[in-house]
């Protein structure tokens, strides 16, 4: 015969994973299922995300943690910066893209976005640094790193000669 102190004991046991499975169902619920639909949102968009400055939600969803983020930016102004960023769709690669302004000189940029690139193990295969015609209209660098064949994260950096600024561009292919 069962003894019915274990039957009593076997429904307090059911009775407590019961009410953890409806504990995780209701965290599902609340947390997974947006999170997974805004997702799934974001990824059926066929267009780019636009969108200014570094502390909104777009930001937090779409550049942090990414390979633009760690590049970071170099010497930025109080001018927000404009980032776009585009999923992959088929066999394009996407791409997330900062343009912001700099104080710093075009060479410096481009030497600082080099360092960056070895220190993530990316592989520099393109450095210039050209004039604009004379002193006067400005100078300009370019850089590209290798991330994986055919796919790259681009640098340029334009200071027209009287500007206060530099203009700088960052392209990052693929979606990471």
């Amino acid at each position: 015969m069962e003894d019915p102190g274990d039957r009593s004991r076997a429904g307090k046991l059911s009775a407590g994973m019961r009410s953890l499975v409806v504990v995780g169902c209701l965290l599902l619920i609340v947390v997974g299922i947006p999170y997974a639909l805004l997702w799934t949102l974001f990824w059926i968009a066929s267009d780019s995300w636009d969108f200014e400055g570094s502390g909104g939600y777009r930001h937090w969803l779409l550049v942090k943690g990414s390979r633009l983020d760690r590049l970071g930016l170099v010497s930025p102004t109080t001018r927000p910066a404009r980032y776009s960023v585009r999923f992959q769709e088929g066999t394009f690669p996407g791409w997330r893209v900062v343009g912001y302004e700099s104080s710093a000189l075009p060479p410096a940029i481009i030497s600082t976005y080099a360092e960056r690139c070895r220190a993530m193990g990316l592989r520099v295969t393109r450095n210039e640094t050209a004039s604009l015609g004379s002193d006067a209209d400005g100078t300009q660098a370019t850089l590209a790193c290798e991330i994986e064949p055919y796919i790259d994260a681009e640098f340029h950096a334009e200071r027209k000669g009287a500007a206060a600024v530099t203009q700088v561009s960052v392209r990052v292919w693929g979606t990471q």
